[in-house]
C-alpha cells in the first residue's frame, strides 16, 4: 500500500511539473508605465518611449492570460490586435492610449473580430521599436469567446 501511495504522489509531482502556469494580468496592470519623450534624429520628430514599471517587467516572457476585444487593423482582417475596449472606444479611434492594445500572434479568424475573448500567450514588452505596439502576445491561444 505504501508503494502505491508513493507512486501516486510521484505521479502527481511529474504531472504538476509539466503543467505550465499562467498568470492573469489586467489592462490596469499593463497601464503601469510612464513615458519618456524625446526628439528622434532619424525620424525627425518627437517620440514617446514607454518606461515599464518593475511590476510590469516581471511579466516579460511569461505566459499570461487576459481578456479583451479582437480588433482588425488592416482592411483584409489579416492583422489583428487585442484591445481593452470594443472597436468604438479603442486606441485607434482616439479614445484610449497605446497601453490599451497589444499585438497578438494568432491565426487570423474573422469569427473573432469585435468579440470579447480570453486569450493567453507569452508577453513581450517593447520599448525600443517605434513601429510596433508596446505589448505583444506571442504564441497566443484563444481560451474562450463571449
Amino acid at each position: 500500500m505504501k508503494k502505491i501511495s508513493l507512486l501516486i504522489v510521484l505521479g502527481c509531482l511529474f504531472v504538476s511539473a509539466g503543467v505550465k502556469a499562467q498568470t492573469s494580468v489586467s489592462w490596469k496592470q499593463l497601464g503601469k508605465l510612464t513615458w519618456n519623450n524625446y526628439y528622434d534624429e532619424a525620424l525627425g520628430f518627437d517620440v514617446s518611449q514607454p518606461v515599464f514599471s518593475d511590476d510590469l517587467k516581471k511579466f516579460e516572457g511569461k505566459e499570461v492570460k487576459l481578456s479583451g476585444y479582437i480588433i482588425p487593423v488592416d482592411v483584409d482582417g489579416e492583422y489583428m490586435v487585442l484591445s481593452a475596449f470594443p472597436f468604438s472606444n479603442c486606441f485607434f479611434c482616439g479614445n484610449a492610449g497605446p497601453e490599451t492594445v497589444m499585438e497578438v500572434d494568432i491565426k487570423p479568424d474573422r469569427d473573432l473580430l469585435n468579440k470579447k475573448v480570453e486569450i493567453k500567450g507569452l508577453l513581450e514588452l517593447n520599448d525600443d521599436n517605434f513601429y510596433q505596439l508596446i505589448f505583444r502576445l506571442n504564441k497566443a491561444q484563444v481560451l474562450s469567446v463571449d
